[in-house]
């Protein structure tokens, strides 16, 4: 008797996707819905199964390139190894690895023939406790990760962003974000712009449009951050968001949601900034990259082409591996490549803590300002399409200025 119970069809919608049946799924949960039932949790659920169904069945029948590798025994272990995060230039990996029941961080460098190196553990940053879900900055010299639940270091409670420094070869001792940033909610998964100017993270802070979402801050050129602000709905649903990735284009935006139309359970997806500076529609990666399984972080190399993530297929070395896979062209980031070079004294070959300038020459806006560090290194980020100068400047030196033509690239 379909009549028996308003959930029947409900379920047998669920029975149905579970079988990969998914347009016949769709027929049950369209009648499930049209019962009138009140329940907003319950017809949310219901209203995505719906979409689900629709997106999967024309996704298996256009699948998209997908064959992951191993990065290799460098990186991967018996024990679970997930998160990365490359750096720019594409030569640091740094990663978690469950050691047991402690989660640590481990850097692994690409070696000249293009593999990776033997991990090792990231000392100065790693402690007793749990360090995880981690994001370098685009120059590898700032790194923020998420630790949970610690006590009189000045966090604010359930998971806070913490960040660390590499000063001379070495990484300076973590500290919690303020106030500024942190809450007495979750607040996780971060991910650094590549001029090191905003700040992406999950949070369960009020004033989100559901469970997990995303938000950003930016730091000012006083050093202070602005209030995290959400996303918005276009981006953040009712379900949760997560794991976000901003490419170093500094316009495409990687997550993960369980509350957009996908496969199933969490999806990847990405989205795109529009010229007026504001986000475009989500989009999903699609299948096979996306199942009906969970899928998680994922991390783009600088020329748009390598995605790396975190799975546990059958024949993985043990437990949870990272993988690489080549990204589909949809879902690829805007072409862009980086400037890296040292500034020093002419004389002495002493390094210089000098003032960095990029300026769009088309437009006469400046596109970045930095400082290089103490060994006078410096690594920007920069988008095609554009004509740059570069002009190099230090109190009692002569000015220094080239230029980067991009137009055409």
């Amino acid at each position: 008797n379909p009549n028996f119970h308003p959930s029947v069809p409900f379920n047998l919608a669920l029975a149905e996707w579970r079988q990969d049946k998914f347009l016949e799924a769709h027929t049950h949960i369209d009648e499930f819905l049209a019962a009138g039932i009140k329940n907003a949790d319950l017809l949310f659920k219901a209203r995505r199964l719906a979409e689900n169904c629709l997106f999967a069945a024309e996704a298996v029948k256009n699948p998209v390139p997908f064959n992951p590798q191993p990065v290799g025994a460098g990186v991967n272990s018996p024990s679970d190894e997930y998160l990365p995060s490359l750096t720019a230039d594409g030569n640091t990996l740094i990663f978690t690895r469950r050691d047991d029941y402690d989660e640590n961080f481990y850097v692994s460098n690409r070696l000249p023939d293009g593999s990776w190196g033997k991990a090792v553990y990231l000392e100065g940053v790693n402690t007793s406790q749990n360090e995880g879900a981690e994001a370098i900055s685009a120059d590898g010299s700032w790194l923020v990760f998420t630790a949970c639940n610690r006590r009189g270091d000045g966090s604010q409670g359930s998971c806070d962003l913490y960040w660390s420094q590499q000063k001379e070869g070495a990484w300076t001792k973590p500290v919690p974000f303020s106030s500024a940033i942190n809450s007495s909610d979750w607040d996780a998964q971060p991910s650094i712009s590549p001029d090191g100017k905003t700040l992406f993270f999950s949070s369960t802070r009020p004033g989100g449009q559901g469970g997990k979402d995303l938000w950003f801050c930016s730091r000012q050129s006083d050093g202070r951050w602005t209030t995290p602000e959400n996303l918005g709905k276009e981006i953040n649903s009712r379900g949760d968001e997560q794991t976000p990735f901003v490419h170093p284009d500094g316009q495409t935006l990687y997550f993960t949601s369980n509350g957009l139309p996908g496969m199933g359970e969490n999806d990847l997806y990405f989205v795109r900034r529009q010229p007026d500076g504001s986000w475009g529609k989500p989009e999903n990666l699609g299948y096979p990259v996306n199942t009906r399984n969970d899928e998680g972080t994922l991390t783009v190399s600088l020329d748009g082409k390598t995605a790396y993530f975190a799975a546990n297929p059958p024949g993985s070395t043990g437990g949870i591996d990272i993988y690489q896979f080549d990204l589909p062209q949809h879902a690829r980031p805007q072409p862009v490549t980086y400037a890296k070079a040292r500034v020093t004294d002419a004389d002495t070959g002493y390094p210089l803590v000098a003032r960095v300038d990029f300026t769009d020459l088309k437009t006469g806006q400046s596109f970045v300002s930095a400082r290089t560090k103490s060994d006078g290194s410096f690594l920007v980020c920069l988008p095609a399409g554009i004509d740059y100068a570069l002009n190099v400047s230090k109190e009692k030196y002569l000015f220094h200025s080239e230029n980067f033509n991009l137009l055409k690239t």
